[in-house]
């Protein structure tokens, strides 16, 4: 029994060692074992623990429970008697508390309805009651820790559901956990690839994890159709996707919702001017040749837009000047903070980077942000590094 408490397993950082040291007034206190070696008669209780901690056992006053405290008790027992019973192989340790704020998910998508979600596209149809949703953006982690924190938000906002009405159906179905993000992220399909865990489609974009007993989905934005019902997803896409996203919503949505987006993503305000109505050469002929009747109809509007001409021009010189010194500036600042990732990629590469490469990692240094480019130059492989730069779809 010496050897119970003398040779404790080591313990993980971030947790509390457990005492297992004798109150003070104990004649054996800060000795170590607390207790004789020795076997004989005197020196065991009848039970087998040897009799200083017998008395450790009740007079511990920061482990020793009280009356009718059960579940202390049982903690208490478990401290003692795991490393006694297993032969140090494993030791109890009382828990560290868990910051709220771990627990706190973006939002609940909650349906009222689920049969008229029957008819929208996935992955609307999947919502059965409740989903815990956490969104990833281009730039934020979607690592495991990431995928981790969204399982425990789940777990506690399904126990806090079930509590607050115990009339609720308590089936996991019911309270789902929902990833947005622009991508399946490549370590989810490394372990499904090495069987750790299995990738089930749902639909386009949506792809079920398992093994699970709550559904567990995963929504790849820039894999989703581009649809009206599917617009709160398809806002977390990157990259060239995000790109044709933006080209189809200017169609589908108000200039003041476009504003809210630009003021969300400042990068989206680069890709609008690119975009002009897509008309035949006969729509363009017929609206020039409706400007020419109402000009010859009504002559003083000639003056007037010759004005709102000039106007436009001078302040549409100046806002291309400040534009243009603006990107120069934005260029150059660019490319002394691009250099260092340029350098490690190389490199990884072991060769240089061609101009196409450059402009590659330019481009998207804008669309994907810095976290994105420097998860990929230190964590993919050579191989897959060089098919993600020639890859004009990568995110």
């Amino acid at each position: 029994m010496g050897s119970l408490l003398a040779h404790r397993p080591k313990i993980p950082l971030g947790i509390r060692r457990v005492s297992y040291r004798l109150p003070p007034w104990h004649p054996r206190a800060g000795k170590n074992p607390p207790w004789p070696e020795r076997s004989g008669p005197g020196t065991v209780t009848s039970q087998g623990y040897p009799r200083p901690l017998a008395i450790a056992f009740r007079m511990h006053s920061g482990h020793t429970p009280r009356m009718g405290q059960a579940d202390q008790w049982l903690k208490f027992l478990l401290e003692y008697e795991s490393p006694r019973v297993t032969h140090d192989a494993a030791v109890f340790i009382r828990a560290p508390e868990i910051a709220t704020a771990e627990l706190t998910p973006d939002g609940l998508l909650v349906t009222t309805d689920p049969q008229r979600l029957q008819s929208l596209p996935d992955p609307w149809p999947l919502l059965a009651r409740e989903a815990v949703v956490d969104g990833k953006m281009p730039g934020d982690h979607t690592d495991i820790f990431a995928f981790e924190r969204c399982l425990l938000r789940r777990q506690a906002r399904q126990v806090q559901r079930i509590e607050s009405d115990r009339t609720l159906d308590t089936s996991p179905d019911h309270c789902a956990a929902w990833i947005v993000a622009p991508h399946l992220p490549d370590w989810l399909r490394d372990d499904h690839a090495a069987g750790r865990v299995q990738l089930i489609p749902r639909g386009p974009g949506c792809t079920e994890v398992h093994p699970s007993r709550f559904p567990v989905l995963w929504i790849a934005a820039n894999d989703l159709p581009l649809h009206e019902a599917l617009v709160p997803f398809l806002v977390a896409r990157s990259g060239t996707q995000l790109r044709k996203f933006v080209r189809w919503v200017v169609g589908v949505r108000p200039p003041e919702w476009l504003a809210g987006m630009v003021r969300s993503r400042p990068e989206v305000a680069a890709m609008i001017p690119d975009f002009k109505p897509e008309l035949t050469p006969e729509e363009q002929r017929r609206i020039v040749d409706g400007l020419r009747l109402s000009l010859q109809a009504f002559p003083e509007a000639g003056t007037d837009f010759v004005e709102r001409g000039m106007e436009r021009g001078m302040e549409r010189g100046m806002e291309r000047g400040m534009e243009r010194g603006m990107e120069r500036g934005m260029e150059r600042g660019m490319e002394r903070g691009i250099a260092p990732l340029m350098h490690v990629i190389s490199r990884r590469l072991a060769r240089p980077l061609t101009p196409t490469e450059h402009q590659v990692l330019a481009d998207r240094l804008v669309s994907l942000g810095p976290d994105r480019l420097g998860d990929v130059a230190l964590d993919l492989p050579p191989d897959r590094l060089a098919a993600w730069l020639a890859d004009p779809d990568a995110t």
